[in-house]
This record gives structure tokens, sequence and C-alpha cells, in this order.
């Protein structure tokens, strides 16, 4: 019997611990960049981890569009098809509801950088909030569950 390699909505919902109806919604309003497929969906090991982690981003900053982008940098970071880039992002939201973003390599360098803005080195005026979002933990620990379920050819534990 070969592996599990694809995985229904359902699945993704009970791996990610969303609700379905809300991956559903997040799905039509496109805020991922899968291709469009017809029929039934799957999803592969790397798409179930970059949804995971626009669901543990929007829980941290409540903004799907900064979740968006942070899930896109996810998905390059699980693929390496941009080697070399940090994988641990400092968000800095402004008082005007924008967010400037830094990546860095270590949680050290990002933590290190968080210090000088709100000691005023980084910005002139004190940011609104400032978040530290280590993509790559979360990618890679979705990542390691979902690779388990494949390895082990089971469904997701509900």
């Amino acid at each position: 019997m070969p592996k599990k390699t694809t995985f229904t909505s359902g699945e993704v919902a009970t791996i990610t611990g969303l609700n379905l109806e809300t991956l559903r919604v997040w799905l039509r309003r496109d805020y991922f960049q899968f291709e469009k497929a017809s029929g039934w969906r799957r999803f592969t090991p790397h798409q179930v981890a970059v949804i995971g982690c626009f669901a543990e981003i929007v829980t941290q900053t409540s903004n799907h569009d900064l979740a968006r982008e942070l899930s896109r940098w996810a998905y390059l970071h699980l693929t390496k098809s941009e080697p070399g880039s940090g994988c641990v992002v400092v968000a800095v939201r402004t008082e005007a509801g924008t967010y400037d973003l830094d990546r860095f390599s270590t949680p050290r360098e990002a933590a290190t950088y968080v210090v000088e803005v709100l000691e005023g080195v980084t910005y002139e005026r004190a940011p609104a909030a400032v978040s530290i979002i280590n993509i790559g933990e979360i990618a890679a620990r979705l990542a390691m569950r979902v690779m388990t379920l494949v390895q082990q050819d089971r469904p997701p534990d509900p």
C-alpha cells in the first residue's frame, strides 16, 4: 500500500487545529497561493505546514495579510527555494497599522533587534507592537507532524 502523500481538507483542519469551515473560508478568500484544483482538493505536506503557519501567525498577530506574507516565507524555508533566508521575523506594527518586517537567522539576533526598537535606536517613535515570529520553528514543527503521519500512513488523530 502506498504511503499517504496528500491530505483532505478535513485532515488538514485536524492536523493544524483549525475549524474546517475556517479553512474553507480562508481557501475561498485565496489566502494561499496554491494551484487551483478541480474536483476534490488535496494538500501536500508542505501546503499543510503553510496552512498551519498561517493559522499560528493569525493567532499571534490577528493580521491575515501579515500571515499570508509570512506563511509564504515558511513555504520558501521548507522547500529551501530561498537558501540562506532568515527564518525568524520581527514584525513591528507602526501607529498607522502597517508592519515593517525584518528577517534574522537566529532568535538571538531578532531579540537584540527588538531591544534596539524598544530603546528607540531603530525608530524615532515607539511602535504600536513588536512580535518575534520564528517561522522556521513553526514550519518545522508542523512539517514534522505531517511527515510522521505520512510515514505511518495513517489519518491524523481527531
